[in-house]
């Protein structure tokens, strides 16, 4: 890609980011702070991301229930994939009431191309979430085993003893 259409895409990405924040100083705070950028990758309609939140204040987090505020399918997958390419580790919770876990295994598969770590929390315990374990980092059948191994990852990654 030339320099110019990346460029001119990173602005689009950016514009459509600012538009997510509830302001410009939470843009600005994301981006001054070397903090661990955390992609959250799981069902939508329920409070667990939240939890993770409250669990691990000190990290950045990219919240796809976010991306339900845009208009268009095409404009939540753009911001998804820059999401993930800024991300420095997806958190994937897999609930048993999630219906498919389609966008997720994507986001797996793309963290996983780019070398990016993936902590992934089975609680649906099916054959076809046993084959996208096996491309983890990390695999746990509870969301509290999950957050306890997301907070050792942002310890390594904050330099912090």
């Amino acid at each position: 890609m030339k320099n110019g259409c990346f460029h001119g895409l990173t602005l689009i990405y950016n514009y459509v980011f600012i538009r997510l924040c509830s302001s410009v100083q939470t843009f600005t705070h994301y981006q001054s702070k070397n903090m661990t950028k955390v992609f959250l990758s799981g069902g939508t309609k329920g409070n667990w991301q939240d939890q993770v939140r409250l669990a691990i204040p000190e990290c950045y987090y990219f919240d796809p229930r976010e991306a339900g505020k845009l208009s268009t399918m095409k404009e939540i997958a753009e911001l998804e994939r820059y999401w993930l390419d800024e991300c420095d580790i997806l958190f994937f919770f897999f609930e048993a009431t999630n219906p498919s876990g389609l966008g997720s295994a994507f986001e797996v598969g793309y963290c996983v191309s780019k070398g990016v770590p993936v902590i992934f929390v089975d609680e649906k315990r099916t054959s076809h979430s046993e084959w996208i374990g096996v491309h983890c980092n990390e695999v746990f059948l509870d969301l509290e085993s999950g957050i306890i191994s997301l907070k050792k990852y942002v310890k390594i990654n904050n330099h912090e003893t």
